[in-house]
């Protein structure tokens, strides 16, 4: 009966936890594609129509470049196959990969403490945590983000239940998935110094390394030479980034970037009021920020750490450095991102969610430690935690609704005015707005990329466009227009008239192919303006 019991107790703490990630996820699956997926799709249209060596192409044609993903490319390709441009069963995939990976943090807090509450308090800080959300809303990036996670968390599960040929079999897929976990090389040989164990993961993690960096360099040297790839950083560059890797991590994962970015504000305006541009705030105010809040973290740790040492807490110090550690070297790959994109002070929310496990184990001990005779108030530290959180995922979700519904009415209503299409077409569109930092003068649809390439992936289910509409993004940047020819259809977007009337004439196209569509934000609505911009160009150019 007591194993009974104690199976029943688990099941309706997981199934607590589950019931809260649904609840707060709830809309996600009433909201849309946001941005890089109309590229991934753009791409797994083209590598479909290249034939039968489709497959190892799309796989290592940019291995040479920072990512080598292929479990993440066959899976994010085998749900494009299921679910096409259906969002709803991408949105409830992303929440079911959370929900499992909530499931393994729980288990792996239950290893490491030996208490079924703190690893419930554990599950439920991770399922909840507002600062990493964006692995989870933004499909583009969860199949890799959450396999990756999952597979890690496989990984140190089975290290602490001592199966090293099956933790290290499992940080393989994790890498396979994405490079996030690929500071388990370090991590684990951290783990055997502090946890004492002896164990044969070593021998394997070798082996592990060796394949890899000769797969890596191997993939490298044959890759196609691309214009425009990012380059390296110095050494010097890379030894700061390294050095800063702990004061930049550290806060962020306990402090989200709004509130960052609110006391950087607060700190130069009134400190250094002559320097109140955003980029200096979200630069180097951020960084200062980091600096002392990861000072103050350093006191509050020490001092912490040395109650436990009084207490002689031994299992306890273990998983503090454990939770620190993972926090820190989480953030570890991310420094070596090649280009302008490697310069920056806020990690993006997706880029946490490893941190988050650390987080919820830190929070969990430091919960328990100083309100363990008084477990009201550590009840009531973990509902303000949780309160703050799924508030913080609710705010965003209701933004990102709002946004979808808008984007999904749009391309709807011009699918709706015009079912098929010609053999040779443009989209004009007009705007009263600029968006994401535009300037006022680029007024554009309320589209994250390119409206273009957008339209050509909603509409190649039916029209089946010839592969170069997809090739080398297409029309995919932001501010992207232009037209294209190729096997005998035409395809074109422009917001600029006058580069409109030229690409008719260029083309020898006449009005007909041109479809027209206005935008008002006032009154969030699309209006056809096909009939008055056709007369227009007939007026001014034919």
């Amino acid at each position: 009966m007591p194993e009974r019991n104690k199976f029943l107790k688990t099941l309706v703490l997981l199934l607590l936890i589950a019931g809260l990630i649904i609840f707060i996820y709830h809309d996600l699956p009433k909201t849309f594609f946001q941005q890089d997926e109309w590229s991934a799709f753009g791409h797994i249209i083209y590598r479909q129509s290249l034939g039968g060596g489709w497959l190892s192409d799309y796989f290592f044609s940019s291995a040479g470049l920072a990512h080598f993903t292929p479990l993440n490319t066959l899976f994010y390709q085998t749900q494009f196959k299921l679910f096409g441009l259906n969002f709803s069963p991408y949105a409830w995939v992303s929440i079911f990969l959370h929900l499992i990976n909530t499931f393994l943090v729980f288990y792996l807090a239950l290893l490491l403490f030996s208490s079924e509450n703190l690893a419930f308090v554990s599950g439920l800080i991770f399922a909840t945590y507002s600062f990493s959300h964006q692995a989870v809303s933004w499909v583009a990036t969860s199949g890799g983000t959450l396999n990756s996670a999952l597979f890690l968390l496989l990984s140190l599960i089975l290290f602490f239940k001592n199966k090293p040929a099956l933790s290290v079999l499992s940080f393989a897929i994790s890498l396979g998935f994405k490079e996030n976990s690929i500071f388990l090389f370090i991590f684990f040989p951290f783990l055997g110094l502090i946890f004492s164990r002896e164990t044969k993961i070593f021998k394997y993690l070798f082996t592990l390394a060796a394949f890899y960096l000769a797969l890596r360099f191997f993939l490298k040297i044959n890759a196609p030479s691309l214009s425009g790839q990012a380059t390296l950083a110095s050494f010097a560059v890379y030894l700061y980034r390294i050095l800063s890797l702990p004061f930049k991590i550290i806060p962020q994962g306990f402090v989200s970037a709004r509130q960052l970015i609110s006391l950087a504000k607060y700190w130069l305006t009134n400190f250094h009021p002559q320097t109140s541009e955003d980029l200096i705030i979200e630069t180097v105010g951020v960084d200062l920020i980091c600096f002392l809040l990861t000072v103050a973290f350093c006191f509050f740790f020490w001092f912490f750490y040395q109650k436990l040492k009084q207490k002689k807490q031994i299992k306890e110090i273990k998983i503090l450095f454990f939770s620190l550690g993972l926090i820190i070297l989480s953030g570890l790959p991310f420094i070596f991102i090649p280009g302008k994109a490697g310069y920056f002070s806020l990690y993006e929310p997706r880029n946490l969610y490893i941190t988050s496990i650390g987080a919820a184990l830190f929070l969990s001990l430091i919960g328990r430690f100083f309100l363990k005779q008084k477990p009201i108030l550590f009840w009531l530290f973990i509902l303000m935690i949780l309160g703050l959180h799924i508030k913080n995922i609710h705010r965003d979700l209701d933004n990102l609704l709002e946004v979808s519904q808008t984007r999904k009415i749009i391309l709807e209503q011009i699918k709706a005015s015009y079912p098929d299409l010609p053999q040779k077409v443009i989209f004009y569109t007009e705007s009263d707005t600029s968006y994401y930092g535009l300037p006022a003068e680029e007024k554009i649809l309320p589209f994250q990329s390119g409206f273009g390439q957008t339209l050509v992936v909603w509409y190649n289910s039916q029209e089946n466009f010839p592969p170069c509409f997809h090739k080398d993004v297409f029309l995919y940047e932001l501010t992207a227009q232009g037209y294209r020819e190729c096997q005998g259809r035409g395809f074109g977007y422009f917001r600029d008239f006058n580069k409109l009337k030229q690409a008719l004439k260029e083309s020898n196209l006449t009005t007909d192919s041109v479809f027209a569509f206005e935008w008002q934000k006032n009154k969030n609505k699309i209006f056809d303006v096909t009939e008055g911009v056709r007369r227009k160009l007939k007026k001014e150019t034919f």
